[in-house]
């Protein structure tokens, strides 16, 4: 029976499918843009692939959410329970695939080599929110099994004696209120500055680049300009891209992921609940000192994130996926359209960017992981940086399609010009995880 929540209308049908309200993110998936996550853990040892197999059941059996399957009528998408047995994948240079039988139908693919962990998941479903759950979970039993003693817990674990709330699955488009929300203060503009086509290689596949910059000496920077971790990281790379192309007509735009939980109320949900937050830099922020452009960029995400702004814009999209669904009767109709949706909302942003936060794994864990962070394939939009401190660093994991991408480098010059260390690593091209559905 489900309990008293903020949902609003049930979850399953009588099938036990549940409902994909938001689909665009379903639909627009093709075989190179299948926007899947891959979240990295590395540990101080070789990964115990018993202990591995051990945690990953445990945490699909708890965190439901990740072991959702798509299934389809031919008209509509909708997630159904996996109760299969996960599976566990020695990972070798390639690209992977989920939601088949290689991987017993998962979403969501759990995968080691060496001393590092992989977590691939549909960005659609989950985001780094949920992911961070799922691995504190997962780790949390690794340990028990590798250790073999209790651990102690960090408080917000979610275990198996932990009652289980409907909200954690819930789509988060069920909390948003149908009571019109009027935005407030929004920046509006037609189009953003593009960074060149030169691309290289299969769709599915971006350079990678690791970059490790000092957590105290970007705080100490962050205050010293009164920003914002997510604005600070914005505005440092929209620095870095008007150093190598004047400022035309058409500001550089960043399409900054926001957690979009605390405004609609759905601070439970472990499914994909952001907004877009537009930090530009344009003609007249380029007149202002330093601290003042870093002190914009601060209120440029304030605005963003009032709760008015957030909820409008999920009230906007539920609109467009409810004439989607009235116009298009099947499948492939509405993917269709999706592709062309997709490719026009291109042009609003000239790159994307994502702090997910502070990745923290709690006493009897934490000592043993040197690092955790998260991979999306710049194949949406030409480059993409994805964000997260884990200790004494801030990882952010900078991926591109560029030929020549000379923007890396001048970010790397950016966040030393603030007195924050940072070193670059090329890794191996990171191949996009294939979804089957």
């Amino acid at each position: 029976m489900q309990e008293n929540t903020r949902i609003r209308g049930p979850l399953f049908d009588e099938e036990g499918r549940m409902a994909i309200i938001d689909g665009m993110r379903y639909y627009k998936k093709t075989q190179d843009q299948n926007n899947m996550v891959r979240f990295f853990v590395e540990l101080d040892e070789p990964v115990d692939p018993e202990c591995l197999a051990y945690g990953a059941k445990k945490a699909f059996a708890r965190i439901r959410i990740l072991r959702m399957v798509v299934v389809s009528d031919g008209k509509c998408f909708y997630l159904k329970e996996n109760h299969a047995e996960p599976a566990i994948h020695k990972n070798i240079p390639g690209r992977y695939t989920v939601g088949g039988e290689e991987n017993n139908g998962y979403l969501t693919r759990i995968g080691y080599r060496e001393n590092i962990i992989t977590i691939d998941f549909f960005h659609g479903m989950s985001d780094g929110i949920g992911v961070i759950a799922f691995s504190r979970t997962l780790l949390h039993y690794y340990f028990l099994m590798k250790n073999g003693s209790a651990l102690e817990s960090t408080p917000g674990t979610l275990l198996m004696d932990t009652p289980e709330s409907p909200e954690e699955y819930a789509d988060c488009q069920l909390f948003v209120p149908d009571e019109e929300a009027v935005p407030q203060g929004q920046y509006v503009y037609e189009r953003a500055f593009q960074l060149p086509e030169d691309r290289e290689g299969p769709a599915h596949a971006s350079k990678f680049y690791l970059l490790k910059a000092d957590a105290a000496a970007f705080e100490e920077a962050m205050r010293r300009n009164g920003s914002s971790r997510s604005a600070m990281l914005a505005m440092l790379m929209n620095r870095a891209v008007v150093q190598c192309h004047p400022i035309g007509n058409e500001p550089v735009v960043a399409a900054l992921a926001a957690n979009a939980r605390g405004a609609y109320g759905a601070e439970k949900t472990l499914q994909c609940c952001v907004s877009t937050i537009p930090v530009w830099y344009d003609r007249e922020l380029d007149t202002l000192p330093a601290e003042e452009q870093f002190r914009t960029a601060k209120e440029m995400v304030r605005t963003g994130v009032k709760p008015e702004n957030m909820i409008a814009a999920a009230q906007r999209n539920r609109k467009f996926n409810e004439a989607l669904e009235a116009r298009f009767s099947t499948l492939a109709e509405k993917q269709e359209f999706a592709k062309m949706v997709n490719k026009q909302g291109g042009v609003k942003y000239t790159y994307g960017i994502s702090y997910i936060g502070e990745v923290d794994y709690g006493p009897g864990i934490r000592e043993h992981v040197k690092a955790a962070y998260a991979v999306l394939c710049a194949n949406t939009i030409p480059v993409i940086m994805e964000a997260a401190k884990c200790g004494d660093q801030y990882y952010i994991c900078y991926c591109t399609q560029l030929k020549a991408d000379p923007y890396v480098l001048k970010l790397i010059e950016q966040f030393q010009k603030q007195g924050i260390p940072c070193t670059c690593e090329q890794r191996e091209d990171f191949e996009e995880t294939l979804a089957l559905f």
